[in-house]
């Protein structure tokens, strides 16, 4: 459990969240709320009513800005695609990649600076087979089309 002054603003026990911990209230005693397994970042009022949600890939730790640039109101066209999973992470030899039954790029998976290290290959109709017994140790990003999912890859 996460206790949080809403009238100061603060966590009652920062200690334990020394990465950050996903809270944070603004100057207005808004408090806002990451949460990475819905890749989302919810804002919620002094009455601890949900004001607004918003689409955020893979939010963690939070910072509160009066300008929060390039973030947008969850809407259908923003929801993360349920049929997209990539696994399984941590891997050692081939990674397999669920996307829509009808999609046709490829999946590719990026090292941490963004480069392409591979492409999938199309097994079957919304099942990839990426191939990560050659790349080395480290951690790896699955993306198809607005789409991405963090892979481990272990030697």
């Amino acid at each position: 459990m996460i206790l949080i002054d809403t009238d100061s603003g603060a966590l009652v026990d920062p200690s334990a969240f020394p990465g950050g911990s996903g809270l944070a209230v603004d100057s207005d005693g808004i408090l806002w709320v990451a949460d990475c397994d819905a890749n989302n970042v919810r804002r919620y009022d002094r009455g601890h009513q949900l004001v607004a949600s918003y689409y955020v890939t893979s939010p963690y730790g939070l910072d509160v800005s009066a300008d929060p640039f390039g973030v947008e109101p969850d809407s259908p066209a923003h929801a993360p695609d349920a049929e997209f999973s990539a696994g399984p992470s941590p891997a050692v030899g081939v990674v397999r990649v669920r996307t829509a039954v009808g999609e046709t790029d490829p999946p590719v998976l990026l090292d941490l600076a963004g480069r392409t290290v591979g492409r999938a290959f199309c097994a079957e109709p919304g099942l990839w087979l990426l191939d990560v017994g050659w790349v080395p140790q480290g951690l790896y990003m699955v993306v198809s089309r607005q789409e991405s999912r963090p892979v481990v890859v272990l030697r």
